[in-house]
């Protein structure tokens, strides 16, 4: 036998469903089969409802919007909806509150598309605020290091040094002594 699915059930206010659970305190999601050997009575728990609301720059983008239960998780949105990006600019990610998402530093915002679990603490709503940046890529500078060899007028190859610079597209930099310039 599956477990109903829930879709026509009315959840208490603020509440969303949690699980089926049975009499032993399991928990099981709708459609999930089971064996019922005796008279069985499922239960469902309900969860608080948590409210994820999105921001880009200071106005609400509502159909972003998502109800999770708590304890659950939210997946940031890469793109859709009404979320439009400043002229130039892509989505680096998404910050906790207004002023904290800097493009330049990853630790003050969270990737597009990366999934945020929830602890069951959080007040709702949550609100999340999109980080824009100019568009970047990585530059390798792959130096060899040679010496001549006389005798046999060739060149030989004693070590090589790489690295890797993040710069903004279109933007100029500066090679110096086989290293990037500061």
């Amino acid at each position: 036998t599956k477990l109903p699915l829930v879709d026509d059930v009315v959840a208490p206010e603020n509440k969303l469903f949690k699980a089926w659970v049975d009499a032993e305190g399991n928990e099981y999601a709708p459609g999930t089969e089971v064996t019922i050997n005796q008279n069985t009575e499922y239960t469902i728990a309900w969860a608080d409802a948590v409210t994820a609301k999105f921001y880009n720059n200071g106005t609400e983008v509502t159909d972003l919007e998502q109800i999770v239960p708590a304890g659950s998780t939210v997946v940031l949105p890469v793109s859709g909806g009404s979320l439009i990006a400043p002229d130039g600019m892509v989505l680096y990610g998404w910050a906790n509150d207004a002023t904290s998402g800097n493009p330049e530093d990853p630790t003050t915002y969270t990737e597009p598309g990366a999934t945020v679990v929830l602890d069951g603490t959080e007040v709702s709503p949550l609100q999340f605020h999109a980080v824009w940046g100019a568009p970047k890529m990585d530059i390798t500078l792959k130096v060899r290091h040679l010496y001549k060899d006389v005798k046999n007028n060739t060149y030989v190859q004693y070590g090589e040094t790489t690295e890797t610079k993040i710069v903004e597209i279109n933007s100029n930099y500066m090679v110096e002594d086989g290293n990037f310039a500061s």
